[in-house]
């Protein structure tokens, strides 16, 4: 690492034994994450019932579940804003003493077919499989020209896609906070030092701050810090931070000083 311009000193609290008590830094729990959470909760929830709820329920229905005879009550299309034609149907049947109904996507042929079922141009049953749980029905149509487990694929992609989404958010707003707030708590301070920032832009500007440090096991290693633009126009070049890290693992690594908890 090059010679630094200035004399390194240590946090004196960093010099406590780990576990270390760790808090926030004062400003740094604003709106925009609070709001991020609040607003990724209800998401989660969603999530998590795509994938523990429908996607059983799916294979449920479809594999063991009731038959029931269905009838065709309308089919329209709707138009994307890249002129893209989703085609869809809706459908009832009897269940439980009961009428139900449901709606899905159909195939260009489907929908062609399915909409001269009263001509008799459908060439077959419409067959609703169905399963209970706790008096709530799910149920699926099978085409016959479908496999079965096309509605089965489908649930689960549809899981994974809208919980991989999720996820990158759950990531950014909970995960990483967490690690770097247990970093604080257990990581070893090392001397580091500030040798660079700069900016990328976007829809909005986003500050980093480039630093040095030598980490136990692994020598010298340059990363980079996402930080708020405050703290970007406070930090110097050649400035000396502390680094905390791990000595046994690459990762994470923050600088101390411009990050978002304290040790108290």
């Amino acid at each position: 690492m090059p010679e630094p311009n200035e004399t390194f000193s240590m946090p004196k609290e960093l010099e406590r034994r780990p576990p270390r008590p760790v808090r926030r830094r004062e400003g740094t729990l604003g709106c925009g994450i609070v709001f991020g959470r609040l607003f990724i909760l209800p998401h989660v929830i969603v999530g998590l019932f795509l994938l523990l709820v429908m996607f059983p329920a799916t294979i449920a229905a479809v594999f063991f579940g009731e038959v029931h005879d269905g009838r065709v009550v309308k089919t329209w299309t709707t138009t994307g804003k890249k002129g893209s034609v989703t085609y869809r149907m809706k459908y009832s049947y009897d269940a439980g003493g009961q009428e139900r109904t449901g709606d899905r996507t159909v195939s260009k042929t489907e929908y062609q077919q399915l909409s001269g079922w009263s001509e008799g141009q459908w060439s077959g049953p419409l067959k609703v499989h169905t399963t209970s749980v706790m008096g709530h029905y799910f149920d699926q149509v099978v085409l016959p020209d479908e496999s079965p487990w096309e509605p089965v694929g489908l649930s689960l992609v549809m899981a994974l896609l809208w919980n991989g989404i999720v996820f990158i958010f759950v990531y950014l707003l909970w995960i990483a906070p967490w690690r770097e707030k247990r970093l604080y708590r257990w990581g070893t301070p090392v001397p580091g030092r500030i040798f660079g920032k700069h900016t990328t832009r976007g829809k909005t500007t986003s500050y980093y701050l480039d630093y040095e440090f030598v980490q136990p096991g692994f020598g010298l290693r340059k990363k980079k810090q996402g930080v708020t633009s405050e703290r970007y126009y406070a930090a110097r070049e050649g400035e000396m931070v502390t680094v905390l890290c791990y000595p046994n693992r690459k990762g994470p690594t923050v600088v101390y000083e411009y990050g978002d908890f304290e040790c108290g």
